[in-house]
């Protein structure tokens, strides 16, 4: 694991729960440590003001996130990321096999961090989750992992971009304004987690299809969708928000 992750949890835990007034709800549906798991969440805010709550959320637990494909391409990013134990998802789900580095940390029990909506919001369109990536049903089912359904509620209004460019096929917003981050509450909800066979309605042992990831990532959706409906207005959107373009 990466040397630098518990000195940032023992150091900026105790902030983020504060300045944040971190809630914590649904704890009771992760399974113990040194099972694997992947909480699949929300990407909402800027900043990777979520990372830090969700990590904050879990002080017991070192969280290994997973980043894009193209956070692979800059060094920068690499050497820091991988600093605090981060991997990188591949561009394709059909790359994804048994030697992925992702399926390898899963089957070594430990937690890992999936977006499925693969980009983080503008507030424009904050508490709106777009199509999302079918690569954690792959890792579940090849890492013999459960998938719980996470929610982060707060952070788009802590953590805004409010006005600024995004080009189609970029992940990035560059934001006009200084960074900000607002004292919001932050609300982390876990939810009942399911298992690959039960998102995509195939038994285990059957040959799954690109149709049947796709379908289990939508229900993945809906569930994250139906915990941000208790606290917000909340939309889906079958758009990928890669394809998004404009002034914000």
């Amino acid at each position: 694991m990466a040397d630098y992750y518990p000195r940032l949890a023992r150091w900026l835990g105790p902030i983020v729960r504060g300045y944040s007034r971190l809630q914590v709800i649904g704890r009771e549906h992760l399974p113990d440590a040194g099972q694997p798991v992947i909480l699949a969440c929300n990407h909402p805010g800027s900043l990777w003001w979520d990372a830090l709550c969700l990590a904050a959320a879990l002080p017991q637990r070192e969280i290994r996130f997973v980043a894009q494909h193209w956070d692979a391409k800059s060094r920068v990013l690499v050497a820091m990321l991988s600093r605090v134990g981060a991997l990188f998802q591949v561009l394709d789900m059909e790359q994804i096999d048994e030697q992925d580095a992702v399926v390898q940390a899963l089957r070594q029990g430990e937690t890992i961090c999936v977006y499925p909506e693969q980009s983080y919001h503008s507030f424009w369109r904050r508490y709106t989750l777009f199509r999302f990536a079918p690569h954690a049903l792959r890792y579940a089912e090849l890492g013999q992992a459960v998938i719980v359904p996470t929610a982060i509620i707060g952070a788009e209004e802590a953590a805004p971009t409010l006005l600024g460019w995004k080009a189609r096929g970029m992940p990035l917003h560059f934001p006009l304004h200084p960074p900000l981050v607002l004292p919001r509450k932050i609300t982390v909800e876990f939810s009942p987690s399911r298992t690959c066979a039960q998102l995509t309605s195939e038994p285990g042992g059957s040959e799954m299809q690109p149709a049947d990831y796709l379908r289990g990532a939508d229900r993945l959706r809906n569930l994250v969708s139906d915990v941000i409906r208790r606290y917000r207005h909340c939309r889906t959107s079958d758009s990928c928000y890669l394809d998004h373009r404009g002034w914000w």
